[in-house]
């Protein structure tokens, strides 16, 4: 329930200081407002990918149910491109099998028609230095894959 923490998972947190904090109600941050109002309603933005540290992972909706959206093969065709640009290493799940949680970015955007991945990049919340530039080479490949499998599904040709 939005703006309510009696139904929230376990998994999440209403503690700021924690790492999976939830934060106190859905969109009540001005950035997240402000991501929102720029992929929301517009017709050239198809899909969104946010990125989040970290487990090596590639999540696609459902966050909050175990049950496979109406799209699921859909995202794990792209996914798969996904990984194969990442390397083959990351592993691709649905969002609820890391843990399940409500209101996340990849449910929000999938139920207002956009393909919308998160890569859990790394293997620490808090890389080392060293690892930035490798890291962000690898997942800039992953990105591009993204946008060339938004384009060609969205061309007149599609």
């Amino acid at each position: 329930t939005p703006a309510s923490t009696s139904d929230d998972f376990s998994s999440t947190s209403d503690r700021p200081s924690s790492d999976t904090y939830r934060g106190p109600s859905g969109a009540s941050e001005v950035e997240i407002q402000s991501l929102l109002n720029l992929e929301l309603g517009r017709p050239n933005i198809r899909g969104v990918i946010d990125h989040h540290s970290y487990s090596e992972k590639i999540l696609y909706p459902w966050g909050i149910t175990y049950e496979p959206s109406e799209k699921d093969a859909l995202y794990k065709e792209i996914g798969a491109k996904l990984n194969s640009a990442l390397g083959g290493d990351y592993q691709l799940q649905q969002s609820s099998g890391l843990y399940p949680c409500s209101g996340e970015s990849d449910d929000c955007h999938h139920a207002n028609g956009l393909i919308s991945f998160t890569f859990e990049v790394g293997t620490s919340f808090q890389p080392s230095p060293s690892e930035i530039v490798p890291m962000r080479e690898k997942v800039g490949k992953a990105n591009m894959a993204f946008i060339d499998e938004i384009i060609a599904r969205n061309s007149p040709a599609a």
